[in-house]
């Protein structure tokens, strides 16, 4: 009640903090992050391992079944799951709700680091991944023109990728379809066989004959050298002369028990647009930015960035997240402002006093403004959960 006599005695201050709170939400409003869904770290962490050329049973055997007995010993572990096919194990952790996740990986790596000696040789490092549907694809671009496909892949990789990736807000650029570039060592058996060679020494000698190493440093008077041997190279000759052993003193190349040649990895995803082979890319914004805002971002810099393409190669958005967004946000702002006016309606009705019903009814906007207020310092985003909680107050509000 005294608050009450306190408005009533002070109109003036009653307007002006009515006033900051409006002016205060307006701001906050303008700032929020719009998203389909709110922040949320669903408790599934995914172990996967590679392991290429293994049939699914080796692999369920040799590398599923250990990790399974060693993360299901974690603490706050609800379900185990796996699934282990030709080159790949997966393993599912489900954790309770409220499990802090950071330190699950923590623990999972811990666990995995135990049995790492009795994975199978040749087998790939188990990769630990976090179910986090914030890296989903903000926006799905797609790349064609008329040249070959790996050409396609190889322009998005190094120039729209990048470029995509240095607009505000966007965390990455991933690049799906096309060809990629692979160097090829065909072996001929017969001469392997007759100079007492086998697979894993040749493996070996490419391996060791194509990298770069440290070759310690040089120093002068004045100045400090490091110093490194150089032997990665992209150049088909240079590969066919690395030394593969020597018989009798005399070095056998590369070229001489093998074919090297520059082919094409096998496909392992396929991009087709409208019945065109090309390439995708798959744009994800950072953590806790704003979708719509990224994607606007990006709808501004495609006409510059399409300009600086060699002619006949085309970008196109084949898939927008923040149209849904915009239309599902959309749709509840609608709501939420039925729901006022028939409260309004109803008090209307019920008192049947204008005056009274206006002093009533301008509280809903600025109880609704204030909330925006708090989901502003609460770093909360814009979406479907937290204006559903707004819009009942529309209809409350006035009581």
């Amino acid at each position: 009640m005294d608050m009450i006599r306190g408005s009533l005695k002070n109109p003036v201050a009653r307007f002006m903090f009515a006033a900051g709170i409006i002016l205060l939400g307006l701001i906050a409003f303008s700032d929020l992050a719009i998203d389909l869904f709110p922040d949320i770290s669903y408790p599934i962490i995914t172990v996967s391992t590679k392991y290429e050329g293994a049939s699914p049973q080796d692999i369920e055997i040799s590398i599923t079944r250990p990790i399974e007995k060693r993360v299901s010993r974690i603490q706050n572990v609800r379900y185990v799951s796996s699934r282990s096919r030709e080159g790949v194990s997966n393993v599912t952790i489900e954790f309770y709700w409220g499990t802090n996740l950071d330190v699950a990986s923590t623990d999972i790596q811990q666990s995995l680091n135990q049995i790492l000696d009795h994975l199978p040789e040749g087998s790939d490092i188990p990769v630990i991944y976090k179910f986090d549907p914030s890296q989903i694809p903000v926006l799905s671009l797609s790349v064609t023109g008329p040249m070959d496909e790996y050409r396609i892949r190889e322009l998005a990789e190094d120039f729209i990728a990048p470029r995509l990736e240095s607009l505000k807000g966007v965390a990455s650029a991933s690049v799906w379809g096309g060809r990629v570039r692979e160097i090829q060592v065909e072996v001929d058996r017969a001469k392997l066989e007759a100079n007492n060679l086998s697979l894993d020494k040749i493996s070996a000698a490419v391996s060791s004959g194509h990298m770069d190493l440290p070759g310690g440093s040089l120093k002068t008077e004045e100045k400090h050298y490091g110093v490194r041997t150089l032997g990665r190279t992209p150049n088909i000759k240079d590969i066919e002369e690395i030394v593969v052993s020597n018989n009798n003193g005399v070095p056998v190349r590369l070229r001489d028990v093998a074919k090297v040649k520059d082919g094409l990895e096998d496909r392992d995803t396929i991009a087709s647009i409208n019945g065109v082979k090309g390439v995708t890319v798959g744009v994800q914004k950072q953590i806790g930015g704003n979708t719509v805002a990224v994607a606007d971002t990006i709808y501004k810099a495609l006409p510059k960035i399409q300009k600086d393409l060699p002619k006949g190669v085309k970008v196109q958005i084949v898939a927008d997240q923040s149209t849904f967004i915009r239309k599902s946000i959309s749709n509840l702002q609608h709501e939420a402002i039925v729901g006022a006016l028939l409260a309004v309606a109803i008090i209307l009705i019920f008192l049947g006093s204008g005056t009274s019903t206006l002093i009533i009814a301008h509280s809903i906007p600025i109880s609704i403004i204030a909330t925006f207020v708090l989901l502003h310092f609460g770093k909360f985003t814009l979406n479907i959960m937290t204006l559903g909680g707004v819009s009942p107050w529309c209809g409350t509000a006035g009581r």
